[in-house]
């Protein structure tokens, strides 16, 4: 499988650990720095979906997607990410994902619009 990712913005809070820990599954630990456990917020649009022997279809490989997500390590692996949630502004995406890759995809609306000049 690819992807594009575009406008893309990656948000950060420090949260208490314990207010986590509940949240994850067994075997996985919080990654932590100085004592914090993070939630990260990414928003973004992808495009140029395709899985190998399908070609990109256009209409179904260009939406908006929003990530809720902490870190997270288990025994002797690299450190990953824990997702919450994955809202898809894109129902057949929504259901394939949640049927193929076992993740949290939830269907949304939403749009990303860009702004002239610098951020406010």
């Amino acid at each position: 499988m690819a992807t594009v990712w575009h406008d893309l913005l990656f948000i950060r809070w420090p949260v208490d650990p314990q207010l986590r820990r509940s949240r994850i599954p067994d075997g996985l630990t919080l990654d932590t720095y100085e004592g914090q456990a993070w939630i990260g917020m990414v928003p973004f649009r992808m495009s140029g979906i395709w899985y190998r022997l399908f070609p990109s279809l256009a209409g179904l490989s260009d939406f908006s997607e929003l990530n809720v997500r902490t870190d997270v390590t288990c025994a002797k692996q690299p450190p990953d990410v824990w997702f919450f949630s994955l809202d898809a502004a894109h129902k057949l995406v929504v259901h394939v994902a949640r049927k193929t890759v076992y993740l949290p995809y939830f269907e949304a609306r939403m749009s990303i619009q860009q702004a002239d000049g610098p951020f406010p």
